[in-house]
């Protein structure tokens, strides 16, 4: 995957996941039928330092926090990695994600995953799952 000089579009965005930490640790599987990523990355929250002679609040930077994750997915029952996914997701496991954007930008980070729902069914759309989970610690980013 080479670098981009100009801006790309998400299609082609891939997630993968350590399926076998025991076994297989940093071995990296790719889900397929990937829907939608949420944002990545950690945001600080802010601390009140204001002393009490001062007239207007004062802040600093407190800790960050990784973002609440919505994972959907294309629900392709036949895909044994997608099962091993969802077997770890349903076992409430902390997974290592790798992200990997067209562009040439990889992030992994530990996921904390919490269950899944299956999405309302309708005519027009495929059937999908959305899996829950919780962004644990910072990600690495690197350049591919």
């Amino acid at each position: 995957m080479a670098t981009s000089a100009v801006p790309m579009i998400g299609a082609g965005t891939t997630l993968k996941a350590e399926l076998d930490p025991v076994g297989n640790p940093l071995v990296f599987t790719q889900i397929i039928g990937l829907r939608a990523l949420p944002a990545i990355g950690e945001v600080g929250s802010f601390v009140d330092v204001t002393a009490i002679e001062e007239l207007t609040k004062a802040y600093i930077g407190g800790m960050t926090e990784g973002a609440d994750w919505q994972l959907q997915f294309n629900d392709i029952t036949a895909d044994a990695d997608q099962a091993t996914f969802l077997a770890m997701v349903v076992a409430k496991d902390i997974i290592l994600i790798e992200i990997t954007f067209p562009n040439g930008r990889v992030g992994t980070l530990s996921l904390a995953t919490n269950g899944y729902t299956m999405d309302p069914p309708d005519a027009e759309n495929a059937i999908m799952f959305t899996v829950s989970g919780k962004q644990s610690g910072a990600v690495t980013w690197v350049i591919a």
